[in-house]
């Protein structure tokens, strides 16, 4: 089955049933992954900003603000928008 036969039998199913087989597909990814998938440098990225955590836990902020934070950033320049 070609990956558009596919995506065309999936549109056709309930939502519960494309639930169910999110569920399945993500088991399945999770059983599968593996550590070394991720680049060193970004594993590298990934410790040394933790390790920043753990010395001051008070440097996070809350989703909110980062969110803000982010918007505020890049609210002047001309991005494409998504259109979800």
């Amino acid at each position: 089955m070609s990956v558009t036969e596919l995506v065309a039998e999936i549109r056709q199913m309930k939502s519960a049933e494309k639930l169910d087989l999110l569920e399945t597909l993500w088991e399945n990814l999770a059983q599968e992954y593996d550590q070394t998938d991720i680049p060193q440098l970004h594993q590298e990225e990934i410790q040394n900003r933790f390790d920043k955590y753990a010395k001051d836990t008070n440097s996070a902020v809350v989703w909110d603000t980062a969110k803000e934070r982010i918007l505020k950033r890049y609210e002047n320049r001309d991005y494409p928008r998504s259109s979800r």
